[in-house]
């Protein structure tokens, strides 16, 4: 009588899938914490890249405007539209650049927002008073505070 051992053998080569996946799923990583400075880069870093999306759109938007339009290819004498040779590539570059230039815009929104979230952080000491041994105590405490406008 010949026994098989197809569940072990099956479960030897699962076994060591598990543990590898499971090295990699510990634990969550660890945020850096979150600091006025922290705010500022990011403001700046979305500036510049809003920035450079509106110079970039801007740019590419003239250049397709001032392409040349070419030979005419079609006349249409009902519509009074003429087609010419360069209007597909004309068209195309002046959407793609006020697409560029409209894309800047969340961008300089999302700066905004963080530079006054940096702003309205900020680390100071607060008066604490409570009672200790039956006497008013006042103690400096360093707090981080937050201002919200409502």
């Amino acid at each position: 009588m010949q026994t098989s051992f197809k569940p072990l053998r099956t479960a030897l080569l699962i076994l060591p899938l598990l543990a590898i996946i499971s090295l990699n799923a510990i634990g969550q990583a660890q945020s850096a914490s979150v600091t006025k400075e922290t705010y500022f880069k990011k403001s700046k870093k979305q500036k510049t890249a809003a920035w450079i999306l509106l110079g970039a759109g801007a740019g590419i938007f003239f250049t397709g405007a001032l392409i040349n339009e070419g030979d005419l290819v079609e006349e249409n004498i009902l519509t009074g539209y003429n087609k010419y040779e360069n209007d597909g590539i004309k068209t195309a570059l002046m959407l793609g650049g006020i697409g560029s230039m409209l894309g800047s815009i969340p961008l300089f929104i999302a700066s905004k927002r963080n530079k006054r979230k940096g702003m309205s952080m900020s680390f100071n000491n607060q008066n604490i008073r409570y009672i200790n041994q039956g006497q008013l105590v006042t103690k400096l405490q360093p707090a981080l505070t937050f201002r919200v406008n409502l």
